[in-house]
């Protein structure tokens, strides 16, 4: 049995646009396809077993940001001591001696 391709992926991704058109996209047996909801964060997960019965997970999703590596982390903290250090070194006169504020001594 042949079955239309209504929903042609593009570049790799299947779209479609609500939870009905997810439901109505046709399946092949012992088929699964991957459908992405253009409209929401939703992932659809349609699969029909031998005898061609449809099935639907859904799957809700989160766009995140890359979380920053370690070195770029660290140049920004190396920075920003840079700048501190020197906003407190023009605060000072020349020659005058650094005066700890630690209560520890």
């Amino acid at each position: 049995m042949n079955y239309p391709n209504y929903y042609a992926p593009t570049q790799g991704l299947t779209w479609v646009h609500g939870e009905q058109e997810a439901i109505n996209c046709p399946v092949q047996p012992n088929r699964t396809v991957v459908l992405w909801d253009a409209d929401e964060k939703v992932i659809y997960l349609k699969s029909a077993d031998q005898t061609g019965r449809p099935s639907i997970q859904y799957l809700d999703y989160t766009i995140r940001n890359a979380p920053k590596d370690e070195i770029a982390l660290l140049k920004e903290e190396i920075a920003s001591l840079k700048e501190q250090f020197e906003s407190m070194r023009k605060g000072r006169k020349k020659n005058e001696p650094v005066v700890s504020n630690d209560e520890s001594e």
